[in-house]
C-alpha cells in the first residue's frame, strides 16, 4: 500500500510539473501556431504585445491571453483600425494544444475594445478580411491546414465601443460603454442563448440624429435554430433610457432576404415612461419628476427585407391630459396631448411616414399646439406643419430643463402653416418653401458676440406668404442707437437653417443712429491672429490694447432711412436722409443729405472690415459750413489745413479721401490719400488763433493782418504718403494780395513760399511820403512785392522775409520811372541847344545826362534801402539787441 501511494504521489507530482512546465516549454510554439493560423486566414495586419498561456487560470481548460491586440486593415481601408483591444481571453481544452485538428474555442472574453466597422460608398466592408481559399479534401484540411472553430458555451464583451459606419446606406451606429454577455451551447444545431446587454446608443440616418447617447438595457433569451437560421425572441425586456418595453417575434435569415416579425408594447402606461424616449441631455434628471396621465406605445415590424423591400411598420404612441412637474423648477407643463404614428403599409421604403397628429401643452397661461407630418423619409423628405402658439419664452426655462446659454425672454406668437422640402433646404434652395402665417416676438433682449451691445428688440413682426417674407415692424435699440424699420426680408430660412446671409431692404427711421454700435469686437483668437500677421507682414502699430471692431458677415441689409441724428466716426449729422447698407463685412453710406457744421453735407462713404485693418473711402461735399465748427470736429481738416483755425466765417469744402482706420476708430494719417478743394466765403482772419499767422503779422511791424476780411480764396490740396501738397493759388486779405505754394506733412511740418503784394500805405506816413516823392505817384497807388518763406513746425514756424528781393524789386520800379523822367528832361535841353551847338556840345550833353541819372539812381537806392531796413529790419535788430543784453 505504501508503495502504491508512493507511486501515485510521484505521478501527481509529474502531472503538476507538466502543467507548470508545459506553458513555459510550449508557449512560443503555441504563439507561433496561432500567428500562423491567423496570417493564413486574414488579409490584414494582426499583432499583439504579449501572449500569456496558462493551464491553471481556467482549469480544466487552457487559457490564452492576448494583450494590446490590434487588427489594421489593408486596401481599400489601408491604415484603418478594425480592432484595438486591451485584452482577449480564449479558453480551450488542454489537449487542443497538442493536436493538429482545428482548434475549438470554448469561450472567450473581450475587454476594453474598439471595434470600428466601416462600409464605403461602393459597398466594400473593412471587416471582410478573410482570405479566399481553394477547396481541399476534408482529410487534407484536417491534417495539414489546421484552423479554428467556435464551440462556445459563453462569451463576454466588456467596456467596449462598437462603431458601424455605412456610407453606402448613410447609416451610423455607435454603441458606447458596451457590455454584453451570453451563454448557451453554440455548437448545437438548436439552442437557447441567454443574453444581457447595456450600452449608450447613438444612431444617425441620412444626417438626421434619431438617438443620441440613449441608454439601452436589454435582457433577451434567443432560441436559435442554426439549420433554419431562425432567431426567435422568447422572454425579452428592454429599457430605452427610462422607457420599458416588452417584445417578441423572430428574425429568419435566407440566402437572398430576411424575414422579420417583431412586435412590442409598454408594460406600464405612465407618462413618465414617455419622457424616457427623450435623451437625458434634453429631458434632464427624471428622478423626482412628478407626472400624471397615461402614455401608450405599441407597434409591429413585419415583412421581408431585401434590396427592394423593408418590413411593414405600424408604431403608435398616444397620451391625453398629461402633466409634468420637475422638482427643481417652479412651473409645470400641463394639458399635454400627444398622438404620433410611424407607418409603412407597402413595404417600400419611400412610403414610410411620420404623422404627429397632435402635440399640445400649456405653461401657465401660455399655450402651444401643432401638427407635423413627414413623408418620403428616405428620399426627398417633405415636412408639412401647422403650429399655433402664444408663449412667454421665460416660462420655458421655469418649466423645462433647457440647457442653453442664451437667456430666454420675450413673448412669442406664432400662427404658421406650410410645407418644406428637406432636400431643397439642405441644398439652400429656399424659393420653393411654402409658408403662410404670422410670427412676432416682443420685448426680447439678445446678447451675442455678433453685436457689441445688447440688442433690445421691442418688437419684430413678420408676415409669411409662400416664399415672400414681409417685415411688418422692427423696433430695436442697441448701444446709443434706435431703429424702426419696415420692408422686405430675404433669405431668412438660409440664415436660420444653414448660417446663410440675412438680407433685407427696409425703410427705416431713427432718432439716433451710431454706426459703431453695429461693429462687433474681434474675439481674442481673432486679435491674436491679427497680431501675428501684423508682426510678420506689417510694421507694429501704436494701438496696442485698443478695441478692434468688425462688421458682421451675416448681414446684407439696405436701409433707406430718415434719421434725426447719425454718428459716423466723429461726424455728427442732423436730419439725415439717404441709404445705409451693411454687407460684405462693410458699412456703406450712400448719398447722405444732412445738416452739419451749420451747413449742408452730401456724403458717400464706406468702411470695410474684411482685411486685418479696417479700410475706408469717403467723399464729402459741404456747403456753407461754419469754419470754426468744422475745424473743431473734422480731424482731417486740422491736419490738412491747420491755418483754418485762424479763420471765422463760412466756406464750401469738397473732400475725397481713403485710408485705414485704427482700432479706436481714429484715422491712420500715414495711410491717407486724397484731395481737398476749399472755397472760403465771408471769412475773417484772427491772428491770435494761429502762431503762424501771428508770427507773420509780428514780422510786418506796420502791417496788421488781424480782423481783416479774406476773400477770393480757392485752394486745392492733395495728400499721399503723409505729405500734403498745395497747388499754387492767390487770394486777398482785403487789399493785400497773397500767392501761396508749397507742402506740409501730417506731422505739422511746413515748407511754404508766400508772395505778398503790400500797399505802401501800410509802411507808415514818413516812408510812404518818401516813396511818393521818389516815384511821383500817390501813396495809395504804390505797392511792394515781399517774398516770405515758412519752414519748421506749424506751431513753431521759422519765418524768413526776403529783404534783398523786396529792395531790388522796389528799386527797379522807381529807377525805371526816374529814367523816364530824366529822358524827357534831357530831350528838352537838347532841343534848346541843338541849333547853336549841335556838333560841339553833343558829347557834353550826354555826359551831363548820364551823370544826373547816376546820381539820382544812387540817391534813390540808398533811400529805399534805408526805408525798407527800417520797416522790416527793426524788429530783427531789436530782437538781436535784446538777445545780447540777456547774454550779458
Amino acid at each position: 500500500m505504501k508503495k502504491f501511494l508512493k507511486i501515485f504521489g510521484i505521478i501527481i507530482l509529474v502531472l503538476v510539473a507538466a502543467l507548470v512546465l508545459t506553458p513555459i516549454i510550449f508557449e512560443d510554439q503555441i504563439e507561433s501556431e496561432i500567428k500562423k493560423v491567423i496570417n493564413k486566414n486574414v488579409n490584414a495586419t494582426v499583432d499583439w504585445n504579449e501572449l500569456d498561456l496558462s493551464l491553471f487560470r481556467s482549469f480544466p481548460d487552457a487559457s490564452v491571453q492576448l494583450t494590446d491586440l490590434k487588427v489594421i486593415n489593408k486596401a481599400p481601408f489601408d491604415g484603418d483600425t478594425l480592432v484595438n483591444s486591451e485584452q482577449i481571453n480564449l479558453n480551450l481544452g488542454i489537449l487542443q494544444l497538442f493536436k493538429s485538428d482545428p482548434i475549438k474555442i470554448d469561450n472567450f472574453s473581450l475587454d476594453g475594445a474598439l471595434i470600428n466597422i466601416k462600409v464605403n460608398e461602393d459597398g466594400a466592408a473593412n471587416y471582410d478580411i478573410a482570405k479566399e481559399t481553394t477547396e481541399q479534401p476534408k482529410e487534407e484540411v484536417n491534417e495539414e491546414s489546421g484552423g479554428m472553430q467556435l464551440a462556445l458555451q459563453s462569451y463576454k464583451i466588456n467596456n467596449s465601443t462598437i462603431i458601424y459606419d455605412d456610407k453606402s446606406a448613410k447609416t451610423y451606429l455607435k454603441l458606447n460603454d458596451f457590455n454584453h454577455h451570453g451563454s448557451g451551447d453554440l455548437e448545437a444545431n438548436k439552442t437557447t442563448l441567454e443574453t444581457q446587454t447595456n450600452s449608450l446608443v447613438t444612431f444617425v440616418f441620412d444626417e438626421v440624429e434619431y438617438l443620441s447617447d440613449n441608454s439601452i438595457d436589454l435582457a433577451a433569451d434567443l432560441e436559435i435554430d442554426f439549420d433554419q437560421m431562425k432567431f426567435s425572441f422568447l422572454e425579452n425586456k428592454a429599457m430605452i433610457n427610462q422607457l420599458p418595453l416588452n417584445f417578441e417575434g423572430y428574425v429568419q435569415i435566407f440566402d437572398d432576404y430576411q424575414d422579420i416579425d417583431v412586435s412590442f408594447s409598454m408594460p406600464t402606461s405612465s407618462f413618465k415612461n414617455f419622457l424616457g424616449l427623450v435623451p437625458k441631455a434634453y429631458a434632464g434628471n427624471l428622478e423626482g419628476v412628478d407626472t400624471s396621465g397615461d402614455f401608450e406605445l405599441n407597434g409591429s415590424i413585419k415583412g421581408r427585407v431585401d434590396d427592394e423591400n423593408i418590413p411593414k411598420i405600424n408604431i403608435k404612441g398616444y397620451s391625453e391630459n398629461a402633466k409634468v412637474k420637475y422638482a427643481d423648477l417652479p412651473k409645470s407643463i400641463d394639458n399635454i396631448h400627444v398622438n404620433v404614428e410611424i407607418i409603412n403599409d407597402s413595404g417600400k421604403v419611400e412610403d414610410t411616414y411620420i404623422d404627429v397628429k397632435q402635440f399640445a401643452f400649456n405653461i401657465a397661461q401660455d399655450y402651444f399646439k401643432g401638427q407635423l407630418k413627414v413623408t418620403d423619409l428616405m428620399n426627398d423628405m417633405i415636412v408639412d406643419f401647422d403650429v399655433d402658439g402664444n408663449i412667454n419664452l421665460a416660462n420655458i426655462k421655469q418649466a423645462y430643463p433647457v440647457d442653453i446659454e442664451q437667456d430666454l425672454n420675450g413673448h412669442l406668437k406664432a400662427e404658421l402653416a406650410g410645407r418644406a422640402n428637406v432636400e431643397q433646404v439642405s441644398q439652400e434652395n429656399y424659393n420653393n418653401l411654402n409658408i403662410n402665417g404670422h410670427l412676432s416676438l416682443d420685448n426680447f433682449n439678445y446678447v451675442d458676440e455678433a453685436f457689441p451691445h445688447e440688442l433690445k428688440l421691442s418688437q419684430i413682426a413678420i408676415r409669411f406668404n409662400k416664399n415672400q417674407i414681409q417685415l411688418e415692424n422692427l423696433d430695436i435699440k442697441t448701444g446709443q442707437s434706435d431703429l424702426n424699420a419696415k420692408g422686405e426680408l430675404k433669405n431668412l430660412m438660409a440664415f436660420v437653417f444653414s448660417d446663410g446671409v440675412l438680407k433685407g431692404n427696409f425703410n427705416a427711421q431713427s432718432n439716433n443712429f451710431v454706426v459703431s454700435d453695429f461693429l462687433v469686437e474681434e474675439t481674442e483668437e481673432e486679435q491674436n491672429e491679427t497680431s501675428k500677421e501684423e508682426e510678420t507682414d506689417q510694421p507694429k502699430t501704436t494701438n496696442q490694447g485698443q478695441t478692434a471692431f468688425k462688421v458682421p458677415d451675416f448681414l446684407d441689409i439696405v436701409l433707406n432711412f430718415d434719421a434725426k441724428k447719425v454718428q459716423y466716426d466723429n461726424l455728427n449729422l442732423d436730419n439725415v436722409k439717404g441709404a445705409l447698407s451693411i454687407r460684405n463685412e462693410a458699412v456703406n453710406l450712400e448719398k447722405i443729405n444732412a445738416r452739419i457744421f451749420g451747413g449742408n453735407i452730401m456724403l458717400d462713404g464706406l468702411v470695410s472690415t474684411k482685411s486685418n485693418k479696417p479700410q475706408f473711402d469717403v467723399k464729402l461735399d459741404l456747403d456753407l459750413i461754419d469754419i470754426q465748427n468744422t475745424f473743431k470736429d473734422l480731424h482731417l481738416l486740422q491736419n490738412v489745413a491747420p491755418i483754418a483755425e485762424a479763420l471765422t466765417g463760412q466756406m464750401n469744402l469738397k473732400i475725397d479721401f481713403s485710408g485705414l482706420i485704427n482700432k479706436d476708430l481714429s484715422l491712420d494719417f500715414s495711410s491717407l490719400a486724397g484731395q481737398v478743394a476749399a472755397d472760403v466765403l465771408n471769412a475773417e482772419v484772427h491772428t491770435e488763433q494761429s502762431k503762424l499767422i501771428s508770427g507773420i503779422s509780428n514780422r510786418l511791424e506796420n502791417v496788421n493782418l488781424g480782423n481783416k476780411k479774406l476773400k477770393d480764396l480757392s485752394a486745392m490740396l492733395e495728400f499721399n504718403d503723409g505729405k500734403i501738397k498745395t497747388k499754387p493759388f492767390d487770394f486777398n486779405i482785403e487789399d493785400i494780395q497773397v500767392n501761396v505754394q508749397g507742402e506740409q506733412g501730417f506731422d505739422k511740418s511746413i515748407n511754404y513760399n508766400l508772395d505778398l503784394d503790400i500797399p505802401a500805405k501800410y509802411l507808415g506816413d514818413k516812408l510812404g511820403g518818401q516813396l511818393a516823392n521818389l516815384s511821383g505817384q500817390e501813396l495809395k497807388d504804390f505797392k511792394i512785392d515781399l517774398p516770405i518763406s515758412l519752414s519748421g513746425q506749424y506751431n513753431s514756424p521759422k519765418i524768413n522775409l526776403n529783404m534783398k528781393t523786396a529792395i531790388n524789386d522796389l528799386k527797379n520800379k522807381i529807377v525805371e520811372e526816374q529814367k523816364g523822367k530824366l529822358k524827357d528832361k534831357a530831350e528838352d535841353k537838347i532841343k534848346d541847344f541843338l541849333n547853336d551847338k549841335l556838333n560841339n556840345k553833343k558829347d557834353s550833353t550826354q555826359t551831363e545826362q548820364d551823370s544826373v541819372k547816376t546820381k539820382q539812381k544812387e540817391e534813390t537806392k540808398d533811400k529805399i534801402k534805408g526805408a525798407l531796413e527800417g520797416l522790416f529790419g527793426k524788429k530783427e535788430k531789436d530782437e538781436k539787441e535784446n538777445k545780447e543784453k540777456d547774454e550779458n
